[in-house]
């Protein structure tokens, strides 16, 4: 009765199902009831399907086992960048969906699809009878439902005519039609920049059975032959375009049209060069996916619907570094402070050498460009000599949505010498390589509260000046005069800088790489 390719029972977390071709071979099987080329069962989480080929078959959500309750949810499902073809119309009953997302009348609200997404998916069919594009059932019969399921950028063409197991007619590219005897019925969803086309009369591009309270469309680009379906059980109720639009407050900024497809019959459902439907129409979506089915980056100023797009002019321009501070943490609840490292520059004047670096990048970087390896030092000491730097561990790491470096050492760099720092070999996501405020030099001076390379009665005077219970580490000239980093400006530092005196860096040069 049922057939399937992969099903794995229970709470399988991480898994990746990539590039692979599911054929069921329809012609070989008399009717079936239910075929899917993978299930994905109860517990699971965390999937990614991705890059593959289902023949006669699709994807299916069962978050339910009679006898085997688990008592979590399926969440965190990506179906993305695959080819769904149904290829034979020899079935009376079972013919496949792309994507089918059940709900169980019986299931504990812990075992229910909480959160999926299905995004720049081909769906063709080459012989009539197909299910339909995305069916979701989605729901339980003892709580709550929560959790969003997406449908973003997807290429679906029929036609659909098919009669479903829950005794209505959906033959809608996607249906939304939970089991009338759910309690507890999915309630959120996000249809957008979707493409529904060769369709026929008698299809529906988006029905809904019911009103769920969370409904989302925009973007979306519609067969002008189907209609739509909405709030209604009964198959043969039909709304038109702009009755859906009324009825549903969504799809303001959808439309009507018939992209050019470069070959349906052929399953090549990339965008016509000469398509001025659906290229250059929809909304920003990079949030929900950043790419389409090739991979190509999705413009968000010049979105296009549809699982193709043009992609995103590529990125030539190298990112340069912005801004470099050096960081030192300071006690007494003040926290990391960070001083400005001027272009031309400047000194540490706090005790203990150099312990960290902080870099702003004009863009996101490449994780795996930024290396030790990338990050090039050199230092002379106040004999212009230079510094043995071998024994120092340099570690690099980004944050701040990879826009910020950290570069630290250990051990700090030695006090009383000037260091040249540069970042090289790092890149951008599109591998354009840092170039433009990458190299800074910086000079270890303890006590120079004033800033100008030597340790004298000026800095004395200035920390006497700034002297506080706490310091604001968002003031630069309270972090410059706390030396000792204590988080206070008192006695300690004016010792310090008084032990360091006649100390004088301007004669250093700067070093060479």
């Amino acid at each position: 009765s049922f057939v399937t390719g992969w099903k794995l029972w229970g709470q399988h977390n991480g898994v990746e199902i990539l590039d692979t071709i599911v054929d069921t071979n329809a012609s070989a099987w008399n009717p079936m009831s239910g075929v899917s080329g993978i299930g994905v069962c109860q517990g699971a989480q965390d999937w990614t399907i991705r890059g593959n080929l289902f023949i006669d078959n699709g994807v299916t959500l069962q978050p339910f086992a009679s006898g085997y309750y688990i008592g979590r949810r399926l969440n965190n499902i990506l179906i993305d960048r695959n080819v769904f073809h149904r290829s034979y119309y020899g079935w009376d009953t079972g013919p496949p969906r792309g994507v089918y997302i059940q709900g169980y009348t019986d299931a504990n609200a812990e075992e229910s699809v909480q959160n999926a997404a299905v995004t720049n998916n081909f769906m063709y069919t080459t012989a009539p009878g197909w299910a339909g594009g995305v069916l979701i059932a989605a729901g339980n019969g003892t709580g709550p439902q929560i959790g969003t399921i997406t449908i973003a950028g997807n290429t679906i063409c029929g036609p659909f005519t098919y009669v479903d197991i829950w005794g209505t007619k959906n033959n809608g590219a996607i249906t939304i039609a939970p089991n009338t005897a759910l309690a507890y019925k999915q309630q959120d969803y996000v249809i957008k920049n979707n493409i529904i086309t060769n369709a026929v009369p008698v299809n529906k591009n988006v029905e809904v059975t019911f009103a769920p309270t969370g409904l989302v469309a925009h973007g979306n680009v519609y067969d002008p032959d189907a209609r739509f379906r909405w709030n209604e059980t009964r198959h043969w109720v039909t709304i038109s375009f702009a009755q859906w639009k009324a009825a549903t407050g969504q799809d303001g900024d959808s439309k009507l049209g018939e992209p050019l497809l470069v070959d349906i019959p052929s399953g090549d459902l990339h965008l016509d060069p000469n398509d001025t439907v659906a290229r250059g129409f929809g909304v920003d979506i990079t949030d929900i996916t950043p790419w389409d089915f090739d991979g190509d980056l999705r413009d968000a100023d010049n979105p296009t619907a549809g699982a193709d797009v043009e992609g995103a002019a590529p990125d030539s321009e190298p990112p340069t570094v912005t801004a470099w501070y050096s960081a030192v943490e300071h006690s007494h609840g003040v926290g990391e402070a960070l001083l400005p490292v001027a272009p031309s520059g400047s000194s540490e004047p706090r005790s203990g050498g150099i312990r960290k670096l902080i870099v702003n990048f004009s863009e996101a970087m490449d994780p795996v460009s930024f290396t030790p390896g990338s990050v090039q030092i050199a230092g002379r000491d106040a004999d212009n000599l230079p510094v043995a730097l071998g024994g120092v561990v340099i570690e690099a790491s980004l944050s701040g949505g990879d826009t910020v470096g950290e570069i630290t050492f250990t051990p700090a760099l030695p006090d009383y010498a000037k260091y040249t720092v540069r970042i090289s070999g790092a890149t951008d996501v599109a591998g354009n390589p840092v170039s433009g405020g990458n190299q800074v030099t910086i000079t270890a001076l303890c006590g120079d509260v004033s800033g100008d390379l030597r340790v004298n009665a000026t800095d004395l005077s200035v920390a006497r000046g700034a002297r506080t219970r706490l310091i604001n580490p968002g003031s630069a000239a309270e972090v410059r005069a706390d030396v000792s980093a204590d988080g206070r400006v008192n006695a300690s530092d004016l010792s310090r800088i008084r032990a360091r005196r006649p100390n004088d860096a301007r004669s250093i040069i700067d070093p060479t790489l």
